[in-house]
């Protein structure tokens, strides 16, 4: 029996007024997102008591190559799949094997390139890290058709039910891990934890059975055609992220790193959960309504303009705010957290007005294009 949801399935005629339908998607997510992010932070909140800042740098410093990697593996298949308007079987099929095979390709690779990444950080456990991690791209991956399938109903489980389950799995493998002093193996367990939730729970509530003989590779070089935009501009961010990390682990060593980590994380959430509400509904709404060019930008231009006027005054806060909330919540060690916290407060919102704009326009433009 199939997931029961309420969904707008696509058609090819003139789409109707998406407005109600992107606010009670904004309103689910919301409260998905919501109670998800309530759940990192009490499990982020115990983990700063349980693991030193030098295991969370050594754990970015490993997972670099997961994260690059899982973008590249991506190739914008999720943003083809949901502006995708015929054959649509075959396209799923085709993206299945794609990603799946991706994936073990990039796990292999992962594995492969562990040691040069030991290497670059003067650390045997970045290389056992860089390693052991590899797998993840593959378990992220093979979640990507049945999230497509999911975004392109405008089914909320994702944020109601997905998101939560793996938070939860996350911080019972992460914090059970961590009181038995298990360090950077810890976050490494809770990763593999939510990773596994995390595509069980996909799979199940997508409701949809793959059928490899239907797919192509014609469909492929189609789908892999429209995502090519969107993995360019994808890859770029990811990798422009990774710069602080690579030079904070190579020059001043896994502490810095760790520190840099949680302001990281502390200076990005608020905006981040305009940016994950707000791109997981528009995304799919923005998608149909593409080929009215009038209609589709009118609605980028009010997107934009309420994301830049939430996203601002809320990212100000931390400035004054920054250093005395992160040493309150998590402690005198995390100090230099509160620092980089402050200072990336500055940074952050015009750059994630960016990046809702950039890559949710562009996918929906592409569709536009190929349309």
């Amino acid at each position: 029996m199939g997931p029961v949801s309420e969904h707008v399935e696509p058609t090819d005629e003139r789409p109707p007024g998406l407005a109600g339908v992107v606010l009670r998607g904004v309103g689910f997510a919301g409260a998905g997102y919501g109670s998800s992010q309530v759940l990192t932070f009490a499990t982020y909140l115990a983990l700063a008591k349980l693991i030193t800042p030098g295991a969370f740098g050594m754990f970015a410093a490993g997972s670099i190559v997961a994260g690059v990697g899982t973008i590249v593996g991506e190739s914008g298949m999720l943003a083809a799949l949901i502006h995708r308007r015929d054959r649509l079987d075959e396209a799923l099929n085709s993206a299945l094997l794609a990603t799946a095979a991706g994936g073990i390709l990039l796990t292999i690779l992962g594995l492969a390139t562990s040691p040069l990444v030991g290497l670059y950080f003067h650390s045997h456990t970045a290389r056992d890290v860089a390693a052991v991690m590899a797998a993840t791209m593959f378990l992220r991956l093979i979640a990507l058709v049945p999230d497509a399938q999911l975004q392109r109903r405008f089914s909320f489980f994702r944020r109601v039910i997905i998101d939560p389950l793996s938070v939860v799995a996350f911080a019972a493998g992460a914090v059970t891990a961590g009181a038995y002093g298990l360090g950077v193996w810890s976050l490494v367990i809770g990763t593999y934890a939510a990773a596994l939730v995390n595509v069980v729970a996909a799979w199940a509530l997508a409701g949809w059975r793959p059928h490899p003989s239907r797919a192509s590779v014609a469909m492929w070089r189609e789908l892999a055609r429209y995502g090519r935009s969107v993995v360019g501009a994808e890859f770029i961010r990811r990798v422009t992220m990774e710069i602080p990390v690579i030079a904070l682990g190579r020059f001043s060593g896994a502490g810095a790193l760790g520190q840099f980590t949680y302001s990281f994380r502390v200076a990005t959430q608020p905006l981040r959960a305009l940016v994950n509400v707000g791109g997981y509904v528009l995304l799919p709404a923005f998608s149909r309504i593409a080929p009215e060019r009038e209609r589709f930008q009118m609605a980028v231009l009010r997107a934009l303009r309420w994301v830049s006027a939430t996203s601002f005054p809320v990212g100000m806060l931390l400035v004054p705010l920054g250093t005395p909330a992160v040493v309150l919540l998590f402690g005198e060690t995390w100090r230099d957290a509160g620092y980089g916290a402050m200072a990336l407060a500055i940074r952050w919102p015009a750059r994630h007005g960016r990046r809702m704009a950039g890559p949710t326009c562009c996918r929906a433009c592409t569709g536009c294009r190929s349309s």
